[in-house]
């Protein structure tokens, strides 16, 4: 067992939204006790994480549990960019685009909205949807320096593990493609495997650019779709990816 105390430490620093979700993206048992108390523990112990931590990151807790979609519908313009700004990666300005198309009745309709949004654009603007996703299992992500949820998808996918072969291959298949297309492979992780993905690569790069640029912005809809599933309360969730 490896236990770790720290007496009064500044757990507004410490204890992140990114922290819980780094810790969430385990793949381990993760319970979460919010307590009254000043001191923070975490231990390990026969394959579960236990965290305890102290009311002052209540409020942390609070913002990551799942929004109804009133709750949606009432917010403020900057609470909608903070809270939908990454369905796309690094595109908040699609979420500043449909605030006003508020009120919504749902994920779906949100989500479609979102990808009625994408579909207006001209080609450049879809290629640039398309840049502003990162390498899978690249340089950003040996650096940690990954967003939440691409950090949460890479792992899904298991390229975390990926053998010393697989991520030479994966590097030299990723090359190859932004020099044949301008921008990096996109493929939604969720649904895809390692396996998956480095065989989905080396077919993809067959492909002619337009064909490409329409496949890519498919596989952008539909982790859109998934962070919205992140976010918001909704019934069925298997029915409704399943229906995808």
């Amino acid at each position: 067992m490896c236990v770790i105390c720290i007496d009064q430490p500044p757990l507004h620093e410490l204890v992140t939204s990114d922290f819980i979700a780094s810790i969430s993206s385990c793949h381990v048992l993760v319970h979460l006790l919010v307590l009254t108390t000043c001191n923070y523990h975490c231990s390990l112990f026969n394959n579960s994480i236990f965290v305890i931590v102290s009311h002052t990151i209540k409020n942390h807790l609070e913002k990551m549990s799942p929004l109804s979609i009133n709750q949606v519908n009432e917010m403020e313009y900057e609470d909608f960019i903070s809270t939908f700004g990454n369905v796309v990666e690094h595109c908040s300005l699609f979420a500043a685009a449909i605030w006003s198309q508020r009120p919504f009745h749902g994920v779906k309709q949100l989500h479609k909205t979102f990808c009625d949004f994408i579909d207006t654009l001209p080609k450049l603007g879809k290629e640039g949807i398309l840049r502003s996703h990162p390498d899978l299992a690249g340089r950003i992500a040996e650096r940690g320096l990954l967003t939440t949820e691409s950090t949460k998808e890479q792992l899904a996918a298991e390229l975390n593990t990926l053998t010393p072969e697989e991520k030479a291959n994966l590097t030299r298949l990723n090359e190859a493609y932004k020099t044949k297309f301008g921008f990096p492979f996109v493929i939604c992780a969720r649904d895809n495997k390692k396996a998956a993905i480095l065989s989905g690569l080396e077919a993809r790069l067959e492909n002619e650019t337009e064909k490409e640029v329409i496949q890519g912005v498919e596989e952008v809809k539909k982790i859109a779709f998934y962070r919205l599933l992140d976010i918001l309360q909704h019934e069925e969730a298997e029915k409704l990816i399943g229906g995808w």
